[in-house]
């Protein structure tokens, strides 16, 4: 079948930077799911976004949709014709709605009677016939932000259109779109390639901009950026670090990256390098340079987006304009260190945390309640987990933090080192706002475990106890990645804990801000549902955790998860999935039975198997009793795994339902002291293999 190379572009006055990316991402997605669903082949697409132009090339395109053989079901006789055997307004609006006639459709039979159906071949649509409207709807589809209007078009985009391609092979599509008519002209880099070019066909297009100097692709120019800046490190001297979201940016900054080095005063290498990088990549969209053992150096590398006659001129704007920034960044630090951290404390009581919760300072001192009761399980003394609660807060109100919000807890534990503070509480402070995400590290320091712990657990039980939990899509406090943060850094210390118990002391400690009475009960099923995500998402079946959760009462996350693993692990030996599948029989028996099980009666037993069950029932009843007090659950499933041959004989050899309505109630018995040892571990009448 004939293909040609299919190009859209779509030229722009420059796109917002942070959505240039996922816009060519999503663009070539949209347009990939449409041709697939359209039935139009094609060898590729290739994604084209830079600052001035979004679109796509699609390589080898098929010319033509290929025929499709159609089955369509019209209306049942009785509906579609009348007594006359005339087409009723029901058939004659099935057929005007799929453009064929009412001759054209044949009766069938079907269980339901007869029905009209049409049977026959749609010949398929050209591409150039198709391409227009679908490149329209995808760019219409695009999740993009603040869109707009301009000159005359009613139709919306983030940034004005000024210029529109859409050609197949070398010949151009009609199409109109933002008021722009389809053309084959383009525009290169505004400053080496103003001009209009002129494509001959959609084939040369990234090879046409390449010359005119414009990196087209997005992939293509994010690799150019990386390897531009790392390639002015120097072996042994300095390194050019690439953060990978400040590549991202850059990319969509620039249309032909050049790189150039720059220098700032080494005194300012006195403020924290954390400050001094993020002035260099928040404002500046700089990468900073770090010598061979990872210190900041004074070097910095910018990303022109033209290649400059005079270099050095380049690089001095670049250098003055930092020099501004990195000049406030030590006056915000200067500033902060004349003033002690606990001294910011009573600013924080006029800073409003939550209208129904208090102030920011009402969470500190919460907070801090809390910390000390967490503190002796991390083995850090009480004072020392309050103190370093009631400072984690106060840079807030520091230059630094004020100018520079991402640095907040850090700066904390700058002030602290220089205030002299012991070292532990100082560490921790950074720390209290840890994991920020699921990519980010959990606290290192058992204070600053103590303390982010006791950080969100006040946040979360504080919101529950207003009645402001997360519902459904919608949680504007993060209660959901607090939760799993709290997860995450006991699940880090390998400890078993009470967890309820701290939601207990969490809600005690709100007081009279509390109005939800069922707020503890709630919390801990959010935890529980919480945990259910994290161990489904590290592999283990929704079941298996339902199983372990019946048997376990207290919200213990370590202890749960390492049942959850364990019973994974067992069920993959045959003996305890036999013993789980007998265990979900004997469920569904007693779920019949209308009457409370007694106590077993060996004098009742007719069949050696039941005398054989009985004695392993019991066998196994101590043998899961020691297991558990030896927190061994692993040698509690190997007690419940020998069962097994028990089990079998009994269901081979005993009908439960006997005649005999005093031996049907032994039989019942039995099975539920059976239940009953399982019940100790895990219900495993809710697991399959």
């Amino acid at each position: 079948m004939s293909t040609q190379d299919f190009l859209f572009e779509l030229g722009c006055e420059e796109l917002p930077t942070s959505a240039l990316k996922k816009a060519g991402t999503d663009l070539v997605s949209a347009i990939e799911k449409a041709l697939k669903q359209t039935g139009l082949g094609f060898a590729g697409i290739e994604g084209i976004a830079a600052p001035r132009r979004l679109g796509v090339l699609v390589r080898d395109l098929q010319l033509k949709q290929p025929d499709q053989t159609l089955t369509l079901r019209g209306p049942s006789k009785a509906v579609g014709l009348d007594d006359n055997g005339q087409p009723t307004r029901a058939l004659e609006g099935f057929c005007k709605k799929n453009g064929i006639q009412p001759a054209e459709l044949t009766e069938i039979e079907t269980p339901k009677g007869v029905w009209l159906e049409y049977r026959g071949t749609r010949e398929g649509a050209m591409a150039a016939d198709v391409m227009p409207a679908l490149c329209a709807a995808a760019v219409d589809g695009l999740p993009l932000p603040k869109r707009m209007r301009w000159g005359s078009t009613r139709q919306e985009f983030t940034r004005p259109v000024l210029w529109l391609v859409m050609m197949l092979g070398d010949a151009v599509l009609p199409a109109t779109l933002f008021d722009r008519q389809s053309g084959s002209k383009t525009r290169g880099h505004r400053v080496h390639s103003p001009d209009w070019i002129e494509l001959k066909t959609a084939s040369e297009y990234f090879d046409t901009l390449r010359t005119n100097r414009v990196l087209a692709s997005f992939a293509e120019r994010r690799d150019k950026v990386k390897a531009l800046a790392e390639s002015l490190s120097v072996d042994g001297q300095y390194r050019v670090v690439t953060d990978s979201d400040l590549v991202d940016e850059v990319c969509a900054l620039v249309e032909w990256p050049v790189p150039l080095m720059g220098e700032f005063d080494p005194d300012f290498l006195d403020v924290p390098s954390e400050a001094l990088v993020s002035s260099m990549k928040e404002h500046q969209k700089y990468f900073h340079v770090v010598d061979a053992e990872g210190a900041l150096t004074h070097r910095f590398v910018t990303m022109a987006n033209l290649e400059s006659k005079d270099p050095a001129l380049v690089i001095e704007g670049n250098e003055t304009v930092l020099r501004a920034r990195l000049s406030d960044a030590k006056f915000f630090w200067d500033t902060d260190l004349k003033t002690p951290l606990a001294s910011r404390a009573a600013q924080l009581d006029k800073i409003v945390f939550h209208e129904a919760l208090g102030t920011l300072g009402d969470k500190t001192r919460r907070a801090g309640t809390l910390a000390a009761t967490i503190a002796p399980v991390f083995h850090v003394k009480p004072e020392t987990a309050e103190r370093a609660s009631q400072l984690a807060k106060c840079d807030l109100l520091s230059e630094m933090v004020l100018e520079f919000t991402d640095l907040q807890g850090l700066m904390g534990t700058y002030y602290a080192r220089r205030e002299g503070l012991a070292g532990d509480i100082a560490e921790a402070l950074h720390e209290v706002y840890k994991p920020a995400g699921a990519a980010d590290q959990t606290p290192r320091t058992p204070t600053g475990q103590v303390i982010a712990l006791a950080d969100k657990l006040d946040t979360l039980v504080g919101l529950f106890a207003v009645g402001q939990p997360p519902t459904g899509s919608k949680d504007p406090f993060a209660l959901r990645r607090a939760a799993l943060g709290i997860l995450r850094i006991i699940d880090d210390r390998n400890q078993p804990i009470d967890l309820e118990g701290w939601i207990q002391a969490a809600f005690d400690g709100q007081g009279d801000h509390a109005t939800n009475g069922d707020a503890v009960a709630e919390v801990v099923q959010f935890f529980r549902d919480r945990l259910k995500v994290k161990l489904t998402s590290e592999g283990a079946k929704p079941e298996v955790f339902e199983a372990v959760m019946s048997a376990h009462g207290t919200l213990c996350p370590v202890t749960i998860s390492a049942r959850v693993n364990a019973l994974s692990a067992s069920l993959g030996g045959d003996d305890l999935a036999q013993v789980a599948a007998g265990s979900k029989r004997i469920a569904n028996i007693l779920s019949k039975s209308d009457d409370t099980p007694g106590a077993v009666e060996q004098t009742l037993f007719q069949h050696a198997a039941e005398t054989e069950l009985d004695a392993a029932t019991q066998t196994a009843s101590a043998a899961v009793a020691n297991a558990l007090s030896a927190n061994d659950f692993t040698g509690a499933l190997v007690a419940l795994a020998a069962l097994r041959k028990p089990i079998d004989n009994y269901f081979d050899s005993v009908m439960v339902n006997d005649d005999d309505p005093a031996v049907k109630a032994n039989r019942l018995a039995t099975l539920a002291s059976l239940q009953a040892v399982f019940a100790q571990v895990a219900d495993l009448s809710q697991v399959t293999a």
